[in-house]
């Protein structure tokens, strides 16, 4: 079935490349002259999209290079005739340009490297059991209940593996669209609170932040998790501002059901931006009358259907997750048991890179923006000039809340921040704007970006799409395809997991090769002392190795390997392969027939 879908995606393609010709030909006949008409371009932009994602799939860098260069060329096309165009066309133009822009630096080498390892290869892995067994409510790592993360990141994924298969490219697809989708949602944000030209410019900001396009091509939950709040935040200005008793009533329910999405996505954390928006309704500045509750009843409630009816079935299928949930998942990482850069100075150590060369190119800009901001504010206290200031307030709050919890908390890793970065784009986008108009008169163009910017943008979009394909080309130590392409090979080899770190990504692909369910034996955490027979699972392999015809391949720690070597010969396993790979050792046996002694390479 995948690959007929990516039969009549390329076939689709191809026709609206055939098919513009045709219109452009009967066109011009119409005509008399030889003319281009917008649709000739409108063919060529959809055509060039799903090009691109089918050249994407077969993993030509030439096609995709030259697919994303001919999107660009269509869409700058269409621009120059909205121009010339009504109002109307006028308007979407740009939204078209930006949504262009995020694809291509959203999907762009999406499938080119293979999965690292730990954390793509456990969501990639657990996905996989997941559409396998059919058993979407319990995720599952080596079959075993795994609820270290709620499963709306796992069903995504699934999804995407579903219509186009256990692959690279499925497996990162739900997050780029995620990132796509944030930068619009940061574009709508920003023309809701400063205008349409600031929109456009903070979806670009977001879109070229460091960070926020690195995230965009690695798997977790975080990308997905900044959009659902970038949208809870979207909705909660609208009802904010809204003037209308439809809108007091449509946007505290949007915001209740982003904030159930966020918290389906990665439980508690998916909240921090609720206590900043009830911190700013109660500061002068956010005491608007008629503005619409932050979460209304039809809010509340669509977040407890979307946020929590998951939790619920859980526990009462298993009443000892509760615990878990609240002790390990909550108060465990507030508490530092998870032990992530749990120093005192940890948070400095690593939020304060991430804020700053996380955020170039646009950070650079930050102390001329601020000196600016502050000259109109005619020297007020800091406090002061927020208090009265909505839209600052609003993007400051959405930033210092969510941080000093993350502060305080002893579990910390850079991607936490991520969310941070839409007020962040905003506040940047706002401040540049102002600077630009004020430095010249000439329009703002491309984007909300004027001519010299715009190209100073798209040659940092080259630099990180450049930088993108570097990185999936340079050897990397996390790259669990690299390992699963040197493993030694047998048919039917069942793999064993000795070593104690995770290898999530082996795992995916040496089952999907299989087509198996479980082709491996203990993949996660510490191995267990002991099967279920009381006897040591390492011995109980080995003896299996010894006593039966299936092979199987051994990964051992490469300190460890001549424990396992040892236990092995001693339960009668032929040894037929041991290869030293990179930080492990692969072990491959079979059944030690008469006569023949090991055989080790």
């Amino acid at each position: 079935m995948r690959d007929h879908v990516w039969f009549a995606i390329g076939l689709a393609a191809q026709l609206l490349f055939f098919g513009r010709f045709i219109v452009q030909w009967l066109v011009s006949e119409r005509r008399g002259r030889s003319t281009v008409p917008a649709a000739f371009w409108y063919f060529s932009l959809a055509g060039g999209v799903l090009l691109l994602g089918y050249s994407i799939h077969r993993r030509d860098p030439i096609f995709i290079l030259g697919q994303s260069l001919g999107l660009l060329v269509y869409v700058r096309n269409l621009m120059l005739i909205a121009r010339r165009r009504p109002m109307t066309t006028r308007r979407l133009a740009p939204w078209a340009a930006l949504a262009g822009f995020a694809l291509l630096m959203s999907l762009a080498f999406i499938g080119t490297r293979g999965l690292w390892e730990p954390d793509e290869g456990r969501y990639a892995e657990s996905a996989r059991e997941m559409l396998v067994s059919g058993d979407f409510m319990t995720p599952r790592l080596g079959a075993q209940p795994h609820f270290s993360k709620p499963p709306l990141t796992y069903w995504l994924i699934a999804g995407s593996m579903a219509a186009f298969g256990p692959n690279e490219i499925a497996v990162r697809l739900p997050t780029a669209l995620c990132f796509a989708a944030t930068v619009l949602v940061v574009a709508l944000l920003g023309s809701s609170l400063w205008g349409r030209r600031t929109g456009l410019l903070a979806g670009v900001v977001y879109a070229t932040f460091v960070t926020t396009f690195a995230a965009a091509n690695i798997v977790t939950p975080d990308t997905p998790l900044a959009l659902w709040e970038a949208l809870a935040l979207y909705a909660f200005w609208r009802g904010f501002s809204t003037t209308s008793t439809a809108g007091r009533w449509i946007w505290p329910a949007v915001t209740g059901a982003a904030l159930g999405l966020a918290m389906m996505t990665k439980g508690p954390p998916g909240l921090l931006f609720l206590p900043a928006m009830l911190l700013f309704r109660a500061l002068p500045a956010g005491r608007r009358p008629q503005a619409a509750p932050v979460l209304s009843f039809a809010g509340v409630v669509l977040f407890c259907a979307v946020g929590l009816s998951w939790y619920v079935a859980s526990v009462l299928r298993n009443p000892g997750l509760l615990s878990y949930f609240i002790g390990e998942e909550f108060v465990g990482r507030i508490a530092g048991q998870h032990h992530r850069n749990h120093e005192w100075y940890g948070a400095l150590a690593i939020y304060l890179p991430t804020l700053t060369l996380g955020a170039l190119p646009w950070c650079l800009a930050w102390p001329a923006i601020f000196r600016r901001w502050r000259d109109g504010t005619a020297g007020e206290p800091l406090h002061v000039a927020l208090a009265h200031r909505p839209r600052p307030l609003l993007l400051a709050l959405a930033v210092l809340v969510p941080l000093a919890v993350f502060s305080l908390s002893r579990s910390r890793l850079p991607l936490y921040l991520l969310p941070l970065f839409v007020p962040i784009a905003l506040a940047t986008a706002r401040g540049l704007l102002s600077g630009w108009t004020a430095a010249t008169e000439r329009p703002v163009r491309f984007l909300g970006v004027s001519a010299g910017p715009a190209r100073a943008l798209a040659a940092w979009a080259v630099v990180l799409l450049a930088a993108r394909f570097a990185f999936a080309a340079w050897p990397s130590p996390k790259d669990a395809r690299e390992l699963y392409h040197s493993l030694p090979r047998a048919r039917g080899a069942e793999l064993v997991m000795t070593d104690t770190r995770p290898h999530y990504g082996l795992v995916f692909y040496y089952a999907r090769e299989r087509g198996d369910f479980i082709a491996y034996s203990w993949i996660h955490g510490t191995p267990p002392e002991s099967g279920p027979a009381g006897v040591p699972i390492a011995q109980e392999m080995a003896e299996e190795s010894g006593s039966t015809g299936e092979p199987h391949v051994y990964i051992v720690a490469d300190s460890d390997w001549q424990r396992l070597d040892a236990m092995l010969r001693s339960a009668g396993a032929t040894i037929l392969r041991r290869d030293r790979l990179r930080g492990v050792v692969a072990v491959l046996t079979a059944q030690r027939m008469a006569g023949v002694g090991s055989a080790v390479r």
